[in-house]
């Protein structure tokens, strides 16, 4: 049984260089179309133009689809939120000198569902989804860990202990299935990172943001407009309580 797999990692041997190659390309590929759809990695010259036509739409006659199309534009340099908000985010990254590859900031950007966001104004941090979010991390790495850190150290003892030499078939799946928990944890620590520097960003920015949206809200009238039969009525007691104090 040994022999025979021996046999077989020999013969896989001759395929692996193509096996790493397919691989690599494939993770290369997917790591420039990332790389092109983030905020801090996003080249100057594609952020420039995709700004720039951002502000040549909105002088445009109305669109029937220009809500879309100022949508795809935004998602194309890794902004997701609504066109108001983008604004406003890039008006404080102005104000403030924060360079676009701030760290927190990108975080918050890629944590826009962690954001609720309505028609109302309402642009708040989701303290239950940030929970449950981390709840389902952690979930995840525990529940992975305790299956596959046991049968790792499981494979190298047995490998260790072996009577017969060095046992290359135990150390090779105790290899393979500890990569398999490191890769893990260090997506575990990233997606982490993302949550807690989206929280620090959103408490920077939240002040300023309500701030600048009590700027543009309508100022309340002294007076509140009342219905037109009221206004005539009142007009009515006014006239008649002066013709009496004239009489008097």
């Amino acid at each position: 049984m040994m022999n025979e797999f021996l046999q077989w990692l020999i013969n896989l041997s001759s395929v692996i260089p193509s096996i790493i190659t397919g691989a690599g390309a494939v993770l290369y590929t997917r790591w420039r179309y990332v790389k092109n759809r983030q905020f801090s990695t996003v080249s100057d010259e594609k952020r420039f133009e995709t700004l720039k036509r951002i502000g040549d739409l909105e002088k445009e006659d109305d669109h029937v689809h220009k809500e879309s199309m100022r949508k795809t534009l935004y998602e194309s340099i890794g902004m997701y939120y609504p066109h108001q908000y983008n604004c406003y985010l890039l008006q404080y990254l102005n104000e403030k000198g924060l360079p676009y590859r701030d760290a927190e900031l990108n975080f918050f950007l890629k944590s826009a569902a962690l954001i609720s966001v309505s028609s109302l104004n309402q642009f708040e941090f989701n303290e239950k989804k940030y929970f449950w979010r981390s709840v389902e991390l952690w979930g995840v790495l525990a529940g992975v860990s305790l299956v596959l850190l046991p049968v790792s150290f499981t494979m190298l003892k047995v490998a260790t202990s072996s009577q017969d030499g060095v046992d290359i078939l135990h150390y090779l799946l105790a290899g393979i299935v500890g990569g398999a928990w490191a890769i893990l944890y260090v997506g575990f620590i990233r997606s982490m990172q993302n949550c807690i520097g989206a929280k620090r960003f959103y408490k920077k920015f939240a002040p300023w943001l309500e701030l600048k949206l009590e700027e543009v809200l309508p100022e309340p009238s002294a007076e509140p407009d009342l219905p037109p039969v009221r206004n005539k009525l009142i007009k009515t007691v006014e006239y008649i309580a002066q013709r009496l104090s004239w009489k008097t």
